[in-house]
């Protein structure tokens, strides 16, 4: 059986660059729907997916609420926030 000091010993695989960007069609509509519902507002939302090769494969989005008559929005700072990713696997719009 392997140890978890043998496990965090290893080298990470080396990542491949990213090259291509692919959506479901599904995730096109749904932002596409999320933004056109809160115009003229700046809207964002969660990207899921995973990386295969050189390829980004999106299969699924969630719409983060928007702001309503003044109240700050659950997205917190919104569009103009700073806070990157993690993961190349997710990303927000």
């Amino acid at each position: 059986m392997t140890s978890v000091a043998d496990i965090l010993k290893r080298e990470a695989p080396a990542q491949t660059p990213l090259k291509f960007v692919q959506l479901d069609g599904q995730v096109v509509l749904k932002i596409v729907q999320h933004c056109s519902r809160a115009l003229p507002q700046l809207v964002t939302g969660q990207l899921l997916g995973l990386d295969v090769g050189a390829t980004l494969e999106v299969t699924d989005s969630f719409p983060f609420p928007v702001r309503q008559n003044g109240a700050r929005s659950l997205a917190g700072a919104g569009a103009g926030s700073s806070r990157r990713p993690h993961s190349r696997a997710r990303g927000a719009w």
